[in-house]
């Protein structure tokens, strides 16, 4: 959805896109709390959001875009998670 777009929807999608994810994550530590620690990484994820949504609008190739998003955030998730044992 962000191949070929202007600056000023890739803005609006970077804050969808955070809104819904911290929104997500708030919800899943309503449930588990067990994870609080996640706290401490929320204000992290819009930067990130914002830096690989900048990234996709310099490379404009959206599947190099999709699968290096999900590896670097997966592999962010993935480090993060050992925190809550």
């Amino acid at each position: 959805m962000q191949q070929n777009i202007g600056f000023g929807k890739r803005i609006l999608w970077w804050l969808g896109q955070s809104v819904i994810l911290i929104g997500g994550f708030v919800l899943t530590l309503n449930f588990l709390p067990q994870l609080s620690f996640m706290f401490l990484l929320l204000p992290l994820f819009p930067l990130l959001m914002g830096i690989l949504s900048l990234v996709a609008g310099l490379t404009n190739r959206a599947w190099v875009y999709a699968i290096s998003s999900a590896l670097f955030f997966g592999w962010l998730l993935a480090a993060g998670f050992p925190l809550s044992a």
